[in-house]
């Protein structure tokens, strides 16, 4: 997925949300530049959530939405995460990449509160009554000849 692409994926998902908030999985930034995320989190649009607690089962075809548990990292062995599947008999216990529970936040103040920063705006991000953002005033050094 190109780079447009995957900023437009973040708007839409945040055109379709009630409260201007957003949760993305790992499952919907696998196809995006690999730099994106970790440059959105640097920059402030996206913060780290807290982890899912269920995926899609990768154990068969069915794609059911199951939870997943996390056991702790002991002494030498890292956290491991599963899924256990107790509908079938031939899928049991389904190891998952813990990795696929990362999730991240985006909402409409972070996008403003960015781009307000940007633009190098000063004085305080205000939702109007009509749903507008006010980023504060840009100021200017350019001295007129």
């Amino acid at each position: 997925m190109e780079l447009k692409q995957s900023l437009q994926y973040l708007l839409d998902r945040l055109s379709h949300s009630n409260d201007g908030f957003a949760l993305l999985g790992t499952d919907e930034t696998v196809a995006w530049p690999a730099e994106l995320v970790p440059a959105l989190v640097q920059s402030g649009v996206l913060s780290m959530a807290t982890p899912s607690t269920e995926l899609v089962c990768p154990g068969c075809e069915e794609g059911c939405v199951k939870d997943v548990f996390v056991s702790p990292a002991v002494v030498s062995r890292p956290s491991r995460a599963f899924i256990a599947r107790d509908e079938r008999d031939d899928v049991g216990r389904v190891t998952v990449n813990p990795n696929l529970l990362n999730r991240w936040q985006f909402s409409v103040v972070s996008l403003a509160q960015v781009v307000a920063r940007l633009l190098g705006c000063v004085g305080s991000l205000q939702q109007e009554k009509d749903g507008a953002w006010n980023l504060g005033c840009i100021s200017s050094n350019v001295v007129e000849e």
